[in-house]
């Protein structure tokens, strides 16, 4: 797992500028980790932290492909996310 720590913050840094396919598997492999840890009994994780890193991962995956601001990311996840990388089309434009 890139943040073992169920950081967003982190996870996003360092995705950042890996290209927009990159980004969306690790995004997925990340998200699988975090749950694998949860349900495993590896983490016991009694605050939902491990849950909220996963939605937050979800919500990252689904505003890369879609382009629309689920509800799990707040305004300031939005802003680090945009930050990214570019959607395909705009990689094929260029």
């Amino acid at each position: 797992m890139i943040s073992s720590d169920y950081n967003f913050d982190h996870f996003v840094e360092v995705i950042r500028g890996k290209g927009y396919y990159d980004a969306v598997y690790m995004a997925e492999q990340e998200a699988t980790e975090a749950w694998r840890a949860a349900y495993r009994g590896q983490e016991v994780d009694s605050s939902g932290e491990s849950r909220q890193y996963q939605q937050k991962l979800i919500g990252l995956i689904e505003y890369l492909r879609h382009g629309i601001k689920p509800g799990s990311l707040s305004d300031r996840d939005i802003e680090m996310c945009s930050t990214i990388a570019p959607d395909p089309e705009h990689q094929r434009a260029g």
